[in-house]
């Protein structure tokens, strides 16, 4: 139970993170076109001019869990961990967030 309370809190962690880094780094800018504006947004961290620091709705884990089987593979428990609790792509590990 002590390691599933790790993994929580570090989840917490990142999460507050990415709100730290999102208020800092993504910058919304309006552009007058004349006849219309347009909404852009400055990001200087690798990754965030993709995913603006928005990840994706998390997976269901009777979803994962199906497809685990049909595959008859075992995801890592940490990255199961974040799939089903944080969000199933978008903004995450290798976009400049850990």
């Amino acid at each position: 139970m002590e390691h599933a309370q790790t993994h929580a809190d570090r989840i917490a962690e990142i999460l507050t993170g990415l709100d730290r880094l999102r208020a800092a780094d993504l910058k919304t800018t309006v552009v007058s076109l004349g006849d219309r504006e347009v909404i852009g947004y400055s990001c200087h961290i690798h990754g965030a001019a993709v995913h603006r620091y928005e990840h994706a709705a998390p997976a269901d884990p009777d979803v994962l869990a199906a497809f685990e089987n049909r595959l008859g593979v075992g995801l890592p428990a940490d990255y199961r961990e974040w799939i089903t609790r944080v969000g199933d792509g978008g903004a995450g590990p290798m976009l400049g967030l850990l």
